[in-house]
């Protein structure tokens, strides 16, 4: 049986590229089907996703797969601000074994982890859920309705 090498690292200015390629083949393979065409179009500024990317890099975090950027976090303080994982490896446990690293390296500093996530992302809402966190409030912001989820450790 194959097992991969799995590693964490914090992100550096030369895991961009790759940071932007997953994020990307999210917005397209994960969002657009349920937030639409607009929701991905309004995401294709890869200039201003840089410039959010920079400003972000010391709170990010990377999970690797047999040596590759598989999937990145974007973590301050209690609140996981993004977390995304490369199509190709969703379904498949790592998401989990992602979150469950980035709660595990902050418990000593807080007693909870914090996401929101659009409401329309069912699936995302259930994948939390099923790790144990509670749906603590739903408002709408943009256009959009939101969910705030959390986990008290």
């Amino acid at each position: 049986m194959f097992v991969p090498l799995i590693d964490f690292k914090k992100a550096s200015n030369t895991d961009l590229d790759a940071i932007i390629d997953i994020y990307q083949r999210c917005i397209h393979h994960n969002f657009k089907p349920v937030l639409g065409e607009a929701f991905a179009k309004s995401q294709e500024n890869e200039e201003e996703l840089l410039d959010f990317l920079l400003e972000q890099l010391a709170n990010t975090y990377l999970m690797l797969i047999d040596e590759s950027i598989s999937a990145f976090a974007i973590v301050e303080e209690d609140e996981i601000k993004m977390i995304m994982m490369e199509p190709e490896k969703q379904q498949q446990a790592y998401g989990a074994f992602f979150l469950e690293h980035l709660e595990n390296q902050r418990k000593e500093n807080i007693d909870q982890f914090y996401i929101r996530l659009p409401k329309a992302l069912d699936y995302s809402i259930n994948f939390f859920q099923h790790l144990g966190y509670e749906i603590v409030s739903e408002y709408q912001e943009e256009e959009m309705e939101w969910v705030e989820c959390n986990k008290k450790f």
